[in-house]
């Protein structure tokens, strides 16, 4: 919400600003350039836990949601969101080369069992595209197709729609790719929620014919309630309060205490 409120706040007097021919550049870019300094003058690779990193991402993401209109979007239902675009994109190549590791990405991204919303697979988006030095492919081919532009941005209030803004931006996002990004692309399913991803654990376990602990549910996801203090799971570490994410290779997102009792 507070992110929603200095937006508002922010984009009106840019607008003010503009309209008076005082500032030409947005706000959001402001800031996207603010991170990015902070970013290099630490001359390291960015991992998880950098302060820097979830500030990044986050104006990433509200550059790209910034004036996005919603095509087939009927009373609200079917929200459109950046990854609406971004996964088709490849379909709207004309004299354009495209990039494989690009095709390769988003179907990766639109295939995996881990993620469930637009946002969260938009998000897993960002993250693996700064690590691929990717993060400027798309918004590059999008604004070489101005139909396909204004198709899904207006100009008055995006970034991305406006033939100023868009050059800035993508100045900026070449110079993300001068960064070295090192970040966990597995665990990606905590996406759909939040940018923050959590500490994770993997313990192997020799089979057993119970693992020694009770399980829950909420919002969709499986939660440790209480282990034996006898069992294998409690001398691994296994705690109540840990959410179960995988178990044999496969994600439990949503799954019913009998099938979870049944891997």
């Amino acid at each position: 919400l507070r992110h929603v409120i200095t937006d508002v706040q922010s984009v009106h007097t840019w607008m003010m600003e503009r309209s008076n021919g005082v500032s030409q550049t947005h706000p959001l870019l402001q800031e996207l350039r603010g991170i990015l300094a902070l970013l290099k003058s630490t001359n390291r690779e960015v991992a998880d836990g950098d302060y820097h990193l979830v500030p990044l991402c986050e104006t990433l993401e509200r550059v790209l949601r910034t004036g996005l209109k919603q095509p087939n979007s009927l009373f609200g239902l079917n929200k459109q969101d950046y990854w609406s675009w971004i996964e088709p994109l490849q379909d709207y190549y004309f004299n354009q080369k495209q990039n494989p590791l690009l095709r390769q990405l988003v179907s990766q991204i639109a295939n995996s069992p881990k993620l469930h919303t637009p946002q969260g697979r938009g998000r897993c988006f960002i993250r693996r595209a700064l690590c691929q030095k990717l993060i400027s492919v798309p918004v590059e081919h999008l604004a070489a197709n101005k139909r396909l532009t204004s198709y899904w941005y207006g100009t008055d209030h995006s970034i991305v729609g406006d033939p100023l803004l868009i050059k800035e931006l993508m100045s900026i996002l070449f110079e993300v790719t001068e960064i070295d990004f090192q970040l966990d692309v597995n665990h990606c399913s905590f996406l759909d929620e939040t940018w923050i991803i959590p500490v994770y654990m993997s313990v192997s376990l020799q089979p057993v014919r119970e693992l020694g602990v009770k399980v829950g549910h909420t919002d969709h996801r499986v939660l440790i309630t209480e282990v034996d203090k006898d069992s294998m799971a409690y001398q691994a570490g296994i705690q109540p309060g840990y959410m179960l994410d995988e178990l044999c290779g496969e994600t439990v997102y949503n799954f019913a205490g009998g099938k979870v009792g049944w891997l």
